[in-house]
Parts: C-alpha cells; sequence; structure tokens
C-alpha cells in the first residue's frame, strides 16, 4: 500500500522503541520522541520558537520480562519547549525529568495507563513524555506476547537486540482546509545470531502498517481514513502481501478528533490483542495532530506584536508542568493574551 498524501509539509512527529539484553542480562528498553516543526514561528514566553527540532525526549527504562514489569525508568530532554529564563522565573519542562521512581514495578499490560497518569499526568507532568512512555509500555507489553519464543526468550541467552518499533507521522495542508496525517509503523523482533553475520540472520519478524487520515478542521472530526499491513516472517519474506484493515478503523469517522477520540478508540477495541500496534497508531493520531496544528501560526507573530503580552500564545491551563495554574507562565497571563485559532 503506498501512501499517497499531499499538499504542505508541516509537522513530523517520531516515536522509536528499542529494547535489547545487555552483558549482565538486564532487557533494557530506549525510547525516544521527536517533535519536528518544519514551517513557521511561534511567539511564547519572551521566546520565538522557530521551525526545526522543538522537542525531544527520551526514556530509559529496565523491563522484567517474565512478570511483564517495568522496573525503573528515568527521563532526559535533550530539547524542551522551555529552558529556564526569567521569563518562566527559573522553571524549565527539565524539572520534571529524571527517574521515575513511581513506575518501578508497573504492568505493562492491565493498568499501565494508569500507573503513568498516576506519575506524570497533567499538570506536573510533561504531555510529550507521558505520550512517549504510553508507547513505550504498550510496545513492550505487546512485543512480549507476541515475541517468538515468548518472554522467557528474552530472558535468557546471551546480549543482543530484541525488538525495535519506529512510528513516523507526517502533517500536511492539502488545498481543501484539511490536515492530513500519513503514519507509518515499521516493528522487527530479532533473532539470535552470531556477531559477525549476514545481518538478516538476526531477522525474525517484521510487521508494517501504514495509514492515511483525513481531518476536517472545520467541523474538528475524521473525516476519512483508510489502513493497510503486511506481516512477514524468513519464511513468507517475498511472498507476503498487504492487507486492507479499513473496516476497522471506519467506523470512527465523524467522531470528534480532541476530546473524545482516544476514548472512542478504547471503547471499540478493549481487547486488541494483535491489532495492538494499529491501535497505539489511533491512540498517536491526536497528540500528534494538536502538534500540526502549530504550523497554523501566521497571524500569531503579528497579533502578539500588537499586544502587551509576555506569554504569547499560551499553552491550556494544566495541560503539563510549564502551564500548570500557579505556575510562573500562568501567573504572567493576561486576558488580552492572543490565543490560537
Amino acid at each position: 500500500m503506498r501512501l499517497n498524501a499531499a499538499g504542505h509539509p508541516l509537522h513530523t512527529r517520531s516515536q522509536t522503541i528499542a529494547i535489547h539484553r545487555d552483558d549482565a542480562g538486564a532487557v533494557l528498553a530506549q525510547a525516544s520522541h521527536l517533535d519536528l516543526r518544519k514551517r513557521g514561528f511561534v511567539p511564547v514566553g519572551s521566546f520565538l520558537q522557530s521551525s526545526g527540532i522543538i522537542h525531544r525526549m527520551e526514556v530509559r527504562a529496565e523491563i522484567d520480562p517474565l512478570a511483564a514489569t517495568l522496573e525503573r525508568a528515568e527521563v532526559a530532554m535533550p530539547a524542551v519547549a522551555f529552558d529556564a529564563s526569567p521569563t518562566t522565573g527559573g522553571e524549565s519542562c527539565r524539572d520534571v525529568a529524571g527517574e521515575l521512581p513511581g513506575l518501578s514495578g508497573a504492568s505493562l499490560r492491565a493498568g499501565w495507563a494508569q500507573s503513568l497518569g498516576a506519575v506524570m499526568g497533567g499538570r506536573l507532568g510533561c504531555s510529550h513524555v507521558l505520550s512517549l512512555s504510553q508507547h513505550l509500555g504498550a510496545a513492550a507489553g505487546h512485543a512480549l506476547e507476541s515475541a517468538p519464543g515468548g518472554a522467557v526468550a528474552w530472558s535468557e541467552g546471551p546480549a543482543r537486540r530484541l525488538f525495535h518499533r519506529t512510528l513516523v507521522i507526517d502533517g500536511s495542508e492539502p488545498a481543501d482546509g484539511a490536515i492530513d496525517l500519513a503514519a507509518q509503523l515499521t516493528e522487527l523482533h530479532l533473532a539470535p545470531a552470531a556477531g559477525v553475520c549476514n545481518p538478516m540472520d538476526s531477522f525474525a519478524e517484521q510487521l508494517e502498517i501504514r495509514l492515511l487520515a483525513r481531518v476536517d478542521l472545520g467541523r474538528g472530526v475524521l473525516s476519512s481514513i483508510e489502513v493497510a499491513e503486511r506481516r512477514r516472517d524468513r519464511d513468507t519474506l517475498a511472498t507476503a502481501d498487504w492487507r486492507r484493515r479499513d473496516p476497522l478503523v471506519q467506523p470512527l469517522c465523524g467522531i470528534g478528533f480532541i476530546g473524545g477520540f482516544a476514548r472512542a478508540v478504547l471503547d471499540r477495541h478493549p481487547q486488541p490483542g494483535r491489532d495492538r500496534p494499529l491501535i497505539d497508531i489511533l491512540l498517536a493520531l491526536p497528540p500528534a495532530f494538536l502538534q500540526v496544528c502549530a504550523c497554523f501560526s501566521e497571524t500569531w507573530p503579528q497579533r502578539a506584536m500588537a499586544s502587551d503580552t509576555v506569554v504569547g500564545i499560551g499553552g491550556t491551563a494544566d495541560s503539563c508542568y510549564m502551564w500548570r495554574g500557579g505556575g510562573a507562565l500562568d501567573r504572567r497571563k493576561k486576558d488580552s493574551d492572543p490565543g490560537p485559532v
């Protein structure tokens, strides 16, 4: 299936989860998040946030494969929206980085989202780290259930790469007042192989999913969606074909894309099973869409210049640590501050 996405390029969001077993026998996961804005700039917090890399977040974790739990986790933020400055009162997105002791022992299956919400959700967390961590837990739990040889294969043997998943979502602006979201997921299960070998000796299985969704900006709803997947192993590498999955996702058309879309997905697929990767893509679409919308910023600089704002284009109250009620940026807000339209 080819993704025939068209229109002006706006934004790319990429999330990657890589899991390996180290020399000491620990199963380690590293998740990375990248937001790449492709046009415009936004006046926010006495700062002009330009196009380019605007968020880069990392979560590093240790996993117990037999118990399917996360044993420890820490967050790093190489690129953030807000560094510490006089405007922020010395506060920074990085204030919520570091070790996350509240996740020790959290199940990668039932209750993962609730565990995350208690540690990093809402006004004391980071929405981008939360999105990445949700993906990490879902991907790791799915990988354990679907890995050749199961969790035992992950818990034994020499150091090696075990699993790799990347999800890339590209937002573009077609000519008809909509946003197109093109998502591509590539997932690899890796087999034990000698240190010096043909690269394909480590190939066990691959899953690819390609999805194209259109969001109607006027109504704020998903207006169309198409998706296909291809699963390949060593025996079917050259013969496996794409399988259309449109009937699974098209009932979501007409649903509001912000506020309620994730719940609609989960209500329709309470136990996704083998469709877990596709559900993970659907859940990742609304947060990516919000970042794409920031590229519609042509009038924001003029409105900020015409006002006495310091905050500029502010975030939603209590949406994250930097925009929490009572925080430095919240105290600087004025009723006359321009807001996104």
